[in-house]
């Protein structure tokens, strides 16, 4: 027994099935697109007060942004003025100090070959001992009275 089929009834039927899985689609997305838009709505019913309260606050911010604008604008102008002045007087501190410190040092060369010519004609034309301790008195004595700690009146000195 066969069984005759049409090439279109069997095409028609195909594109029924095809239609209804399409269809049973369709339901299903705009269930879950439906689904998707509640929760929307209900955020944007909680967010909907701090968001008016944000845009009513925007101009006030935006205000407080132009002040900081112009403030920051005033500042870099005056360090572009006062930066180089502070810098120049920096290098004529460093100068200063640069000289100071060369000074500091000669100083401490001239003292240096001072106390060596004086010990070294000392020890050239010294015979005796009693040369050296008596130059050493007046050394000793020299730094006293400079410091202050010299001898004091009425006091006797221990032998």
């Amino acid at each position: 027994m066969p069984i005759t089929i049409d090439l279109m009834d069997l095409l028609l039927v195909l594109l029924m099935l095809a239609g209804l899985v399409l269809g049973t689609w369709f339901v299903v997305v705009l269930v879950r697109a439906s689904k998707a838009l509640k929760q929307v709505s209900g955020l944007l019913d909680t967010l909907r007060e701090p968001l008016s309260d944000a845009a009513e606050r925007l101009p006030t911010l935006l205000e407080r942004a132009d002040a900081m604008t112009k403030d920051a604008v005033a500042l870099t102008a005056s360090a572009r003025e006062t930066v180089p002045d502070i810098l120049k007087d920096a290098k004529g501190i460093a100068g200063s100090v640069r000289k100071g410190v060369d000074a500091v040092g000669s100083a401490a060369t001239n003292l240096n070959e001072g106390v060596s010519s004086v010990f070294g004609t000392v020890r050239d034309t010294a015979d005796t001992v009693e040369t050296i301790v008596t130059v050493l008195g007046h050394v000793f004595d020299a730094l006293g009275f400079l410091t202050g700690s010299g001898k004091k009146k009425g006091r006797k000195r221990r032998r």
